[in-house]
């Protein structure tokens, strides 16, 4: 597959830990609270810090699928078809 998206690595960016940053400074996003009615403030804190984590691994991840699915005869058909649909999920229409 070739990337569509911002080339990695990502990185949670070292002054802000809701922000991903890409090579040369290239701002992918900021993870936003999830206000909900009578949240918890550092809660949604540590869950926006959370979303930002997942996003910067968001390339590590789609590439170890791309990896892992080269070997797919060995891994159970479920296993296949939940990767096949997580690569087709990042990787978009």
């Amino acid at each position: 597959m070739s990337a569509r998206h911002t080339p990695g690595p990502w990185h949670i960016h070292p002054d802000h830990p809701r922000a991903v940053d890409a090579s040369g400074g290239v701002e992918i996003c900021v993870a936003q609270f999830a206000i909900r009615q009578g949240g918890n403030d550092v809660q949604m804190v540590v869950e926006a810090e959370a979303n930002a984590r997942l996003i910067a691994a968001a390339p590590d991840l789609l590439a170890a699928l791309e990896n892992a699915l080269r070997w797919h005869d060995q891994l159970r058909p479920d296993d296949v078809a939940r990767m096949r649909a997580a690569i087709a999920k990042a990787a978009g229409p």
